[in-house]
């Protein structure tokens, strides 16, 4: 979607009509905008459904009556009918509650209106201000739909000082201005406007505030704030976890001087429950970015899902410094290439994974990557195409060490990390054998739950430490069904892919691997026979 900025140079190219999308809440900054941009060169009007006429926009910033009808049967006729340069502002004319019949009398309007102004060769231009509207194909080529940018950190400044009061803005001054200002990004200006007052009737810091209010407003249109990981690793994968560290650095000052850039999408496919999220959420730590989720089945269901996906990726490019995870990608394209929806949605995603300019490295999870279109499978090789298996013997260990450290500190550290032997980490291992990182992780927390439970509340107010064995973590297999016995045709089909694609993980190495051998030639491991 082209910027507001572009529209002087498609007039003066000859056109005359734009549709711009602007956010709730930012009618007056637009005025604003046209008074200062317009002040010498054309006059400027604007109307809504509220107003029998246009009013006219003063130098002042004020509003005046003036004698031209904004009667919506004949807004453009009475336009054409106007003999000086002028700008006009149409808002509430264009909407989604248009029935088919209005929409097309009204697009059939702009059609003869952009016919008389090619006649009389009219220096007049007109805005129609929409937020959920979608101009047909019939005229989307003639109207150009753009785009009143969210606020960059300067507008957001300006903002700041104009709302607060002069206490608030000494109390922000003390804190860090720019860490206030960042807090902001994303936000329109109506919503920022919104925040400060909010803030100002709060006892919580602006920061807290804003997030607050991005949380409940982004979840809205399928955009959501993850947590940073509860670990600082992954167990195993450590040929996925190497390149995220090589491209950290790409995002530095210094990569630009030997004119690097970091991968724009990344793309993660294997088995569910294998570390795919995980893998996301430590990308973004290591980046120091925020982690953003974009959810593409909510996109489908909203009411509006191209101005939904276009407001999604105008927030991150503004925000910058983003990781933007798209969960289970390939669920919302089952069917697309039967067009539709879902093929639209999909072009607007390659053309600004192909265009986009700011620190933002998207990247994807799937289950099933053949229900992703090629053409978008693509758009991730710059980062790649990585594939998540289930966790070797070696990987395991590690898995159980982190979730054990975790859950178990004391006892991690009086064994000195060496909690149980290697002949009891075997036997442990190969019980476990199929199971995903999640099910690891599952099967410690619920030890550590049944311990906490056993202890009195004297010895939990006393924080009386308690011990998991080798039996505990054994007795939990009982308490559930592993995915891969489960599932088992399911994650075959899904394995059965591995191989065209980047492994993230190297072999393994460990103490814990068995040797290939012949189907007959059955032998114990030497932990086994110890």
């Amino acid at each position: 979607m082209l910027n507001l900025e572009k529209c002087f140079d498609l007039a003066r190219g000859g056109y005359r009509a734009f549709g711009l999308r602007i956010n709730q809440g930012e009618t007056l900054d637009l005025l604003e905008y046209f008074q200062k941009k317009c002040q010498n060169q054309s006059q400027v009007y604007y109307a809504n459904a509220g107003k029998s006429r246009f009013q006219r926009l003063t130098k002042r910033g004020e509003l005046l009556a003036s004698d031209i009808s904004a009667n919506v049967e004949n807004t453009l006729e009475e336009i054409i009918a106007y003999k000086e340069k002028a700008v006009f502002l149409i808002d509430d004319w264009l909407t989604k509650d248009l029935s088919a019949k209005e929409k097309r009398i009204k697009e059939a309007q702009i059609q003869n209106f952009l016919a008389a102004q090619g006649i009389i060769n009219s220096e007049k231009i007109v805005f129609f201000l929409i937020t959920d509207y979608q101009l047909s194909g019939k005229i989307s080529t003639l109207v150009p739909v753009l785009n009143y940018s969210l606020p960059k950190t300067e507008e957001i400044e300006s903002i700041l000082i104009k709302k607060l009061t002069r206490s608030k803005r000494e109390l922000l001054r003390k804190i860090s201005p720019l860490k206030v200002t960042k807090s902001l990004l994303g936000l329109s200006r109506g919503e920022i406007r919104y925040a400060i007052d909010l803030f100002m009737n709060s006892n919580e810091s602006l920061e807290d505030v804003a997030y607050k209010y991005k949380i409940s407003r982004f979840r809205k249109m399928g955009l959501e704030f993850i947590a940073e990981p509860d670990v600082e690793m992954a167990g195993g994968l450590d040929l996925l976890q190497g390149y995220l560290k090589k491209i950290s650095q790409l995002y530095s000052s210094s990569a630009e001087k030997y004119d690097l850039s970091p991968p724009k999408g990344m793309l993660l496919a294997g088995v569910p429950g294998t570390g795919k999220t995980l893998c996301a959420k430590l990308a973004a730590f290591q980046l120091g970015y925020a982690l953003m989720g974009l959810s593409w089945s909510n996109i489908l269901g909203a009411d509006n899902s191209d101005r939904a996906l276009s407001q999604i990726l105008e927030i991150a490019d503004t925000i910058d410094r983003v990781v933007l995870l798209a969960d289970d990608f390939d669920k919302g394209f089952t069917g697309w290439n039967e067009g539709g929806v879902s093929m639209r949605l999909s072009q607007k995603l390659l053309t600004w994974m192909s265009e986009h300019q700011s620190n933002v490295l998207m990247i994807a999870t799937v289950n099933r990557i053949g229900l992703l279109p090629a053409e978008l499978k693509r758009r991730f090789d710059d980062g790649g195409i990585w594939f998540v298996d289930l966790p070797t013997l070696g990987e395991m260990h590690s898995i159980f060490k982190i979730y054990l450290q975790k859950y178990f500190p004391e006892q991690y550290a009086r064994t000195n990390h060496l909690m149980f032997s290697d002949q009891e980490w075997y036997k442990l291992l190969k019980e476990y054998s199929g199971a995903t990182p999640v099910e690891i992780k599952n099967a410690v927390i619920r030890c550590a739950t049944e311990k906490y439970c056993a202890l009195t509340e004297l010895e939990k107010n006393q924080r009386v430490p308690y011990f998991v064995t080798l039996e505990d973590l054994l007795a939990q297999l009982k308490q559930f069904v592993k995915s891969i016995d489960r599932d088992s045709e399911d994650i075959r089909a899904i394995r059965n892919s591995s191989q065209i694609f980047k492994r993230a993980s190297s072999p393994d190495n460990s103490i814990f691997v068995r040797e290939e051998r012949s189907m007959y030639d059955y032998e114990l491991h030497e932990l086994e026979r110890a």
